[in-house]
């Protein structure tokens, strides 16, 4: 079969989450030796992944049965192939350089004629980033410090704290010292009771009142105050306060002239 022309274009994908994925995506437009693109046709690629240099030990290597779109286009992901040898998830990306050789055979067989090696770069090791995190220094788990949170009273908090804080005052009991030491204390729902008529039954009493002559005024007394100084009562205080109304009769005496010389 004539030559092929192969355009490739790689992209690392590393997932934005807590775990990296382990693949890497891989997309290739295939054409023939007139530049014609190779629609809708059965591949075979085979990818190895090459320690040290472009010729060095192959420590991953796996294969893939692909079918070209209208386009010639081509996309898989690396690691989740047919495994030839290896194991892509234990590759240590910081163990040197590696090399990616890519195999293609385009009748879709196992016969690969198309064939190049190049040098990862920085991007495919966002899959190293995922497990730098358990760098050598950080085995064993984080144990993080904060000077600050360790001096709050935060601290303190446990989970028992907290269990109940949404309903923690139905059974929360108050302290007032300056309530305590106060006659408001003494107070009862019997004091209370009637508060709003308390004074109906209320006798008050006035010392001065009751050592005043004032006290000894009756209703009798004041019965008739404003006409006490009737014509009849006159007459009476007239007739000596005998309480007689008749009216008395007086004597007239006629007094001598004297005569100065």
């Amino acid at each position: 079969m004539k030559n092929v022309y192969l355009i490739i274009f790689l992209f690392i994908g590393v997932a934005a989450s807590a775990q990296a994925p382990d693949k890497m995506s891989y997309q290739a437009v295939i054409r023939d030796a007139n530049g014609e693109i190779l629609k809708n046709q059965d591949v075979s690629i085979q990818f190895s992944v090459l320690q040290t240099s472009i010729s060095g030990t192959s420590v991953y290597q796996e294969d893939h049965k692909l079918t070209t779109n209208s386009n010639g286009l081509v996309s898989v992901y690396m690691g989740i192939g047919a495994v030839s040898s290896g194991d892509f998830s234990t590759i240590d990306w910081s163990d040197g350089t590696y090399f990616l050789k890519t195999e293609i055979d385009p009748t879709g067989g196992s016969n690969y004629t198309i064939i190049s090696t190049t040098e990862l770069v920085s991007v495919p090791y966002a899959v190293y980033a995922n497990k730098a995190e358990f760098a050598d220094s950080l085995t064993g788990g984080v144990n993080e410090t904060d000077p600050i949170f360790d001096g709050s009273v935060a601290k303190g908090i446990s989970t028992t704290d907290t269990a109940y804080w949404n309903d923690k005052l139905d059974s929360y009991s108050e302290t007032d010292p300056v309530f305590d030491a106060s006659v408001a204390k003494g107070i009862t729902a019997v004091d209370t009771a009637s508060w709003n008529s308390k004074l109906d039954g209320y006798t008050e009493t006035d010392p001065l009142f009751d050592a005043s002559v004032a006290k000894g005024v009756t209703a009798v007394d004041t019965a008739y105050w404003n006409g006490k100084f009737d014509t009849t009562s006159i007459i009476a205080i007239a007739n000596g306060g005998t309480g007689s109304s008749t009216p008395v009769s007086y004597t007239h005496l006629t007094l001598p002239t004297i005569y100065s010389v």
